[in-house]
């Protein structure tokens, strides 16, 4: 699904345009801070793991 949303984006920049319009602009830098044994900071992310011996299953 997320392969045919990408798809029709690119080949509609009226639909493209029209939901650019509707997320919030960019407002400068993001500062993160992660603090302690195994803590991460993102701004976006797909997966995280952070323990031993994890398993990613796609």
């Amino acid at each position: 699904m997320c392969q045919q949303i990408k798809r029709a984006l690119r080949e509609d920049e009226e639909l493209l345009r029209e939901l650019a319009g509707l997320l919030p602009a960019r407002s400068g830098p993001v500062t993160l801070t992660a603090s302690g044994e195994r803590t991460i900071a993102v701004q976006a992310i797909t997966t995280a793991a952070t323990r031993d011996n994890a398993t990613i299953q796609p």
